[in-house]
């Protein structure tokens, strides 16, 4: 072969070599980053922190609703990668087992229904839902009992998403969901049973909040299921939709507005929080110690339904009200 075959060679080698270079660095450079998990999510989130976040890996969309909900709301029309989980059954264990209407789920069914929705114990939690919904609290509360700690509030929920980002921001397709083995570990720092609240009624180190309305708070108004109109007694009214900009929206207040809200509540003291089935009472739980930082703060999630009803083995009603 003489020296021009052998220079020709060579000169096509480097050729074949330079372009497969060029190739393979032109295709990497016009792919996306790799978009990697983050191990931590603020309490409260905004519309712009998820819109600009949706396609983290391990972040889960909740759009908890109830009933009608699904059908009127979800399926019409989501944030993408949202999946639906009712309020009724996923936050609250069965009356017919306990008789009372807002005792939380059992471990073992919370940890079979995050299993089939596909939720991994490492996965950052956004919950939304119905507007101006008291379920959204009692979701996060029961994600936190189960020592679940990234979950976060899509502040102004799906209203504040649509007012930004636009009605056809919203997909009525669903996200397959691969089933997971989910495990949880109950935290009873955040929770408080009527037995240990009656032994700790003349507690000087415990301030109990009602957040029901002031008419449930006076005993004006009985919802239906109650057998006594009233307040647990020494508890102080803060009703639960204070900490928004009104009932009918879902964006909280600024943290200076929250601190004057509960201005004479004191932080070294713990807090107890309750309503009618420990559902607007999550708020405030939620509030006082993710917002405001409150250090000691439990919900008392049998609440009303629980304490007006028990009675002893006599028949008399078991707990002291006031009205």
């Amino acid at each position: 072969m003489n020296k021009r075959k052998i220079f020709l060679l060579i000169i096509a080698a480097v050729a074949i070599i330079l372009g497969g270079y060029l190739l393979t660095t032109t295709l990497i450079k016009s792919q996306p980053p790799l978009i990697q998990p983050i191990e931590k999510i603020d309490p409260v989130v905004s519309v712009d922190w998820l819109s600009a976040n949706l396609d983290i890996p391990n972040l889960r969309l909740i759009f908890v609703g109830s009933g009608k909900d699904k059908v009127e709301i979800y399926d019409q029309g989501h944030i993408k990668g949202s999946i639906y989980l009712d309020s009724g059954s996923s936050w609250y264990e069965d009356k017919t087992k306990t008789g009372m209407a807002g005792i939380v789920v059992s471990k073992e069914k919370f940890e079979k229904l995050m299993g089939e929705a596909g939720i991994s114990n490492d996965d950052l939690i956004v919950l939304y839902g119905v507007p101006a919904s008291a379920h959204i609290g009692r979701a996060l509360w029961t994600f936190k009992y189960y020592g679940h700690e990234n979950v976060a509030y899509l502040n102004g929920g799906i209203t504040e998403w649509v007012r930004k980002m636009g009605k056809e921001s919203l997909v009525k397709e669903t996200s397959e969901i691969i089933p997971t083995a989910y495990r949880s570990a109950p935290q009873e720092s955040i929770r408080i049973t009527a037995d240990e609240l009656s032994r700790n009624l003349n507690n000087q180190n415990i301030v109990i909040i009602d957040a029901r309305t002031v008419e449930e708070y006076s005993g004006q108004k009985i919802l239906e299921g109650v057998s006594r109109g009233g307040r647990i007694p020494g508890a102080i009214n803060i009703e639960w939709y204070k900490s928004t900009i009104s009932p009918d929206n879902e964006i909280l207040k600024s943290k200076e507005e929250l601190e004057l809200i509960y201005k004479d509540i004191p932080k070294n003291k713990e807090i107890i929080v309750y309503c009618q089935t420990g559902t607007r009472s999550s708020n405030p739980f939620f509030v006082l110690k993710y917002i405001l930082g409150y250090p000691n703060v439990r919900n008392y999630d049998g609440s009303w339904d629980e304490w007006s009803n028990a009675k002893n083995s006599d028949g008399t009603f078991k707990y002291p009200i006031e009205n």
